[in-house]
């Protein structure tokens, strides 16, 4: 019997049953940001990957990506496999915390950026804005702070009724700080003026240009 157990460990030397801790198991999950970060990498990509390039994505070092894993696996969210002197890991779809809750929640926390988009679009009744970006340091995760305004950039077509637009976009303002809680810090444009100042590289546009994310219409090199 013994004989036997020892080789079914050698041969099985990963696999684990899948766990949870029905109290707060959360706790356990969320106790540390660069579990965060290895879920949220892990839910994204459907491969099987070591832990240097799960480290390497997730932007953490190799050390505490590891230790992060290893305890993952142990709560049954991660699965381990040993292929040669590697091990692989990938996102335990099955366990009921993964299917159930993060899966959803990622996915949810993803979808923040189309929410922030509606809800500027919304009220505006003309012409949509042919392009809206976000800038600034709600674009830098390092650099971001739960209090951060959001910046953007709204480029607008020559014919719009500028007095009209600022009127309704002012609701857009309103609605984004019931909602999201942030102040909205807004820069509008016409596409003219726009291009006029980019050809004469207004050092504002051309870091906005560098760094920013699309919400809405045309990315800026789309204008030039």
């Amino acid at each position: 019997m013994v004989i036997i157990i020892t080789i079914w460990k050698i041969i099985y030397p990963l696999k684990r049953r899948t766990v949870i801790k029905l109290n707060k198991p959360l706790n356990n999950i969320f106790d540390q940001f660069s579990k965060l970060k290895v879920l949220r990498f892990l839910i994204r990509t459907e491969a099987e990957l070591s832990g240097r390039e799960i480290s390497r994505a997730a932007g953490i070092s190799h050390v505490i990506c590891n230790r992060s894993l290893q305890e993952l696996s142990q709560h049954g969210l991660v699965k381990m496999r040993k292929v040669g002197r590697s091990i692989l890991y990938s996102l335990n779809k099955e366990h009921i915390l993964v299917d159930e809750l993060l899966l959803p929640l990622f996915k949810k926390e993803e979808r923040l950026f189309q929410s922030l988009t509606k809800t500027i679009l919304d009220p505006l009744s003309g012409p949509k804005p042919i392009s809206i970006l976000l800038f600034g340091s709600q674009t830098d995760e390092k650099k971001a702070r739960p209090d951060s305004d959001f910046d953007i950039l709204c480029i607008i077509p020559d014919e719009t009724n500028l007095k009209k637009f600022k009127n309704e976009i002012s609701q857009s303002e309103f609605q984004v700080e019931k909602k999201f809680g942030n102040s909205i810090s807004l820069l509008i444009m016409k596409k003219t003026e726009f291009l006029r100042r980019m050809k004469k590289k207004d050092p504002l546009l051309l870091g906005i240009e560098e760094k920013n994310r699309l919400l809405f219409g045309k990315h800026i090199k789309e204008m030039q």
